[in-house]
């Protein structure tokens, strides 16, 4: 295809990105939306044997705890993401939601500091913080090329830490 695009002079849209995503800020937020969970199973073997020495380590060494660990952690933070955005949701609308357990304490938490910081939360937009829960669940267009380049960083962050620290796995 870019052959032919060469040729005919012509611009293809893939529809990867939207309007309205395309600024700095919305870039640099999505891409570290989608690194969160990538980071965050890498670090806590770290942070585990730092805070309980005697702590075994042993089930981080397996090979497919990194992968499990990470969309366990993905599916819980779009999750929450989606509670926010069913928050901003209800006082847009009016809709009240009945939630409970782990649910029902997030939101609970997120309106009363939302209340206690004067935040009036009618203006905010909805939407964007739901294409940013489809980006880290995976469904959206954009999402395998943010995991692309997700990867990319953290295999360089990798390597810069391993010529530096010595290996860190």
């Amino acid at each position: 295809m870019d052959q032919f695009a060469e040729l005919s002079n012509n611009i293809y849209d893939s529809g990867i990105i939207k309007e309205g995503l395309t600024s700095p800020t919305s870039l640099i937020l999505s891409l570290m939306v989608t690194m969160i969970p990538k980071i965050v199973p890498r670090l806590m073997p770290k942070m585990m044997t730092k805070m309980y020495p005697g702590v075994s380590v042993s089930r981080f060494d397996d090979v497919n705890y990194v992968h499990s660990v990470e969309d366990m952690f993905r599916d819980k933070f779009a999750q929450n993401i989606m509670v926010v955005v069913d928050i901003l949701d209800e006082e847009k609308y009016g809709i009240k939601k009945a939630r409970f357990g782990q649910e029902g304490q997030l939101a609970k938490i997120i309106k009363t500091a939302l209340h206690s910081l004067n935040i009036d939360i009618r203006q905010f937009d909805s939407d964007r913080l739901a294409e940013l829960a489809e980006l880290v669940n995976g469904r959206s267009a954009r999402a395998e090329m943010y995991n692309l380049i997700g990867d990319m960083v953290l295999a360089v962050f990798q390597t810069i830490g391993s010529i530096f620290v010595g290996n860190p796995y």
